[in-house]
Formats: structure tokens, sequence, C-alpha cells
């Protein structure tokens, strides 16, 4: 990518999506059907995730090929994903444009939590609750990870160094292409949805690096982020945090500011400032976790209880009454 098209920018919401609608055209199916069958209009605006679980869930149903999503994912360009995307391939080093991309996540259209771990010269970059997805998670999995495969490549201009990579359901019988595909050994395991590569890649420069393009393609996605999302910046990187270390209930308010490099009186102020609380932010991210497993998975309230950061159940019902009116059981049984 040499140039910025600047009539691009504005356009910080379109997913990645002209990837997957290119594949589904070369198979015959046509962008307007995917939508009429998912029951959307026109993508020209924000996609909340139920919104784009109804458009994956379609596209696996209108695919005539069973590798439809790796295929789609090798189609990747920067600009399809509009200013998020110029943000991160105009970043200074590898480790910007993660960065760029962890600060924005939202707009990545991903359906999963993610998070980035170093271990002796070794990235991990592990996706969280990939079985809330039911059906169609093997298809959205082979999508981001084929994406995020060619969106790096681009970025660096050379070939992404993965390592290995473990998805969370049984090998498919085109298994075989995953590794073509993605470039590295491929590992399925229940449970264990990860990625992992050499980690000194972080220090290495962007092929596009432009630092002034970069800080205007990040003030687009802030401000895309904040008048669509109701959330600043700041409070999403706090999310992120928390959704890391919600399983293990280490979400201390302590805790989480120093994993921000700030005092706790430090957050507690910027948060003040922005008129919300910690533990709202807290409360708001652990009912969405609890929502989402109730509707979409058949983990017992307790196992759900702790996925969200609680050792006591008791406490959990409390709360989930508080949040939504109705036990977890009668929520479920609606």
């Amino acid at each position: 990518m040499s140039t910025v098209d600047y009539n691009e920018l504005e356009t910080s919401h379109r997913y990645g999506l002209p990837a997957l609608f290119e594949e589904l055209a070369s198979q015959g199916v046509s962008r307007q059907a995917v939508l009429v069958d998912s029951g959307l209009g026109p993508v020209e605006g924000e996609l909340n995730f139920q919104q784009r679980l109804a458009l994956f869930r379609s596209a696996q149903k209108l695919a005539t090929k069973p590798e439809t999503g790796l295929l789609a994912g090798q189609r990747q360009q920067i600009n399809y994903y509009g200013a998020y995307g110029y943000a991160m391939a105009t970043s200074e080093t590898l480790s910007d444009a993660w960065r760029v991309g962890r600060d924005f996540f939202s707009l990545s259209g991903s359906l999963f939590r993610i998070s980035l771990d170093i271990q002796n010269g070794v990235g991990i970059y592990r996706s969280y609750n990939p079985e809330s997805l039911g059906p169609i998670l093997p298809f959205v999995a082979e999508y981001w990870r084929s994406s995020q495969s060619t969106i790096f490549a681009l970025v660096l201009g050379r070939t992404f160094p993965s390592l290995e990579m473990y998805f969370p359901y049984a090998a498919p019988k085109h298994a075989a292409l995953y590794r073509e595909v993605l470039g590295c050994p491929v590992h399925f395991e229940p449970g264990r949805m990860e990625g992992h590569f050499d980690a000194s890649v972080l220090q290495e420069p962007c092929s596009s690096a432009d630092p002034g393009v970069a800080q205007l393609c990040e003030d687009y996605c802030e401000q895309f982020v904040e008048r669509s999302q109701g959330k600043s910046v700041f409070q999403q990187q706090i999310l992120r945090t928390c959704v890391r270390n919600l399983g293990s209930a280490n979400v201390q308010a302590s805790v989480i500011a120093k994993s921000l490099n700030m005092s706790v009186r430090t957050m507690y102020r910027r948060l003040g400032d922005e008129g919300v609380s910690y533990q709202a932010l807290l409360d708001r991210l652990r009912s969405s976790v609890a929502l989402e497993y109730l509707r979409n998975t058949q983990l017992s309230v307790e196992e759900i209880a702790t996925q969200c950061g609680y050792q006591d159940v008791s406490n959990f019902r409390k709360a989930f009454r508080r949040w939504t009116g109705s036990s977890p059981s009668s929520f479920r049984d609606v």
C-alpha cells in the first residue's frame, strides 16, 4: 500500500466484509442475497454483534464451498477496514499496529474477544468464548484467522511468522487447507483457540509507516467509536483488560490499573471525568458475558458464574437479578 484513499478514512466500519462478499460472489452468491437472508439492509453503517452474527450465519448457509472462510480471508485488503485498517498499516512498528488494533478492536468486526501475551519469545493471541458462536464457530474462526494472517502480512510487507495455531473443534474435511493458507502447523483441540508467532516480529517496521497519516486515522477511529458506541477509548481499554482477567476473578481495580500502568486513583479520576465508575463498567461487562453464555451455550449457571468472575454462585445470581430483574434460569427459559 503506497497511498491512502482519504475518501475512505471516514469509513471506519467496513469490518473487512468486502472480502467475504467477494469470495461469495465468486461462488455465485450475491451480496444482496446474503443481506436479504440475514434480514439486514445495506451494510453502510455500524453493525452490532447480533447483526454480524446473522450475516455470518447467512454467509455460511449460502456458501457453496466448505472452505469459504479461509478463502475469503485471503482476499483481505487494508482499505476493507477503512480508517481502522489504514491506522494499523501506517503505524511505525507492528507492535504499534497491534496497539491500534487492540484500542479500536470493535472496528475489526470480530465476533471474538482476544488478548496478547508474550512467553519466552513467543507471542500468543487467544480468543475467548468461541463456543458461544455455536454451529458457525468453524466458519467464523477460519475467516478470522485467515483474515488476520493476510492483514498482518500486508502491514509488514512480508509473510507473518506464525508458528502454530489451535482451533477449538474437530478437524474438518478440508483441514489440510488450513496449513496451506495459514502457513504453519494447525491443531484441533476443544476449548483452545490460539495463534502462536515469533514475538520478535513486533519490533519490525510496518512497510507503509507514516506517523502523520497514522495519527489522522487514529483520530477518525476514536471519534467514530465515541460517537457510535458511547464509550471512550479509555473505557474500552479497561474493559478489554477486564475480559482477559474475568475468568480468574482477578478484576480488582488495583490489578486493572496496574495493567494499564497507572494508579487506581488516576484510573478512578479519568473515569469520573467521563461520568462513569469502574464498578459500573465491570457490571456492564459481566452482564454482557452472562447474557451471551445463557443465550448461546449450555453451560450451567455455576460455570457461567465462574466465567463472569464470581467464586460464589449465589452472589452471581443476586447480581444477575439486579442487572436484568430475573434469575439466570428464568432468563434462559424465556
